[in-house]
């Protein structure tokens, strides 16, 4: 009798003692399923906030390309002039007294003139109007910039043309 009465003691005492723990362990799982839960929404959030900035970021990309293209125009110029003119010779390129490049052709781009073709200097976009270009050969008596206009919205052609030194520009 006192066994079972000692075994019912102990079997109390466990009860009373696992009894707090268990609320405590259920505790435990209803706030991890709450955090769980915000975990979940603050991801949804954050998915919904990344779509909305992705599609103002396109917009906005797609704004400042109108602005651009709608003030602006591409100009590309071309060289035509006789190899042997430029050989062993620097040329300058200037744009609206910014100077672009300044340096002797290469070989391949000697090529290129001595088969009568003409050598792209470059592309850029410019803004709508009119700019001041120049085209120097150093070592030649210094030119006066000519003036050459950008379209809005389109591709200008700016051919140069060298001789003896001296360069003419041309618009097409």
């Amino acid at each position: 009798m006192k066994r079972i009465a000692l075994f019912f003691f102990i079997f109390l005492m466990a009860l009373t003692a696992f009894g707090p723990c268990k609320s405590v362990f259920a505790g435990e799982a209803e706030d991890a399923a709450k955090a769980e839960t915000a975990v979940k929404n603050f991801e949804d959030r954050l998915e919904g906030l990344s779509k909305e900035l992705a599609s103002i970021r396109l917009e906005l990309e797609g704004l400042t390309k109108e602005m651009l293209e709608g003030e602006t125009g591409v100009a590309q110029i071309f060289l035509k002039a006789k190899a042997g003119d430029l050989t062993d010779k620097s040329v300058s390129l200037s744009i609206d007294d910014k100077l672009l490049f300044s340096r002797p052709l290469t070989p391949a781009e000697l090529n290129v003139l001595g088969s009568e073709l003409p050598l792209e200097l470059g592309k850029m976009r410019l803004g709508a109007g009119d700019h001041k270009v120049l085209l120097q050969v150093l070592g030649s008596p210094p030119d006066e910039p000519s003036k050459m206009p950008v379209t809005r919205g389109k591709q200008n052609t700016w051919i140069v043309t060298v001789e003896d030194g001296k360069a003419g520009w041309n618009a097409e």
